[in-house]
């Protein structure tokens, strides 16, 4: 999956990143930053105004949740219940935000 950013009048391409990964979930936004996961497992936050990757974290099962932002933190919920996928479910995890 690739996201990228577009000049709200233009419709040009401000920036685009591609290593996101596999996204079912969609993008959460919260100052400045987008937050996102995907089945791989991976937890990313990358800055909304350039595209550059701020923090990424291998959770080791997949994101399929959006991820929620509240009170300066960063909830990131991982599993899939289903036939192709863990049996157990998952974990929450929950990560500070930098102010």
């Amino acid at each position: 999956t690739m996201i990228r950013a577009l000049n709200e009048k233009t419709g040009e391409v401000k920036w685009s990143n591609n290593l996101v990964g596999s996204t079912p979930a969609s993008i959460t936004y919260a100052n400045g930053v987008l937050y996102t996961g995907n089945f791989n497992g991976v937890f990313r936050a990358i800055k909304a105004s350039n595209g550059i990757e701020l923090f990424t974290d291998t959770v080791g099962a997949p994101i399929s949740s959006p991820v929620t932002v509240v009170n300066g933190k960063a909830v990131v919920v991982t599993g899939i219940v289903g036939p192709d996928f863990s049996p157990t479910g998952g974990t929450v995890r929950v990560y500070g935000l930098a102010p």
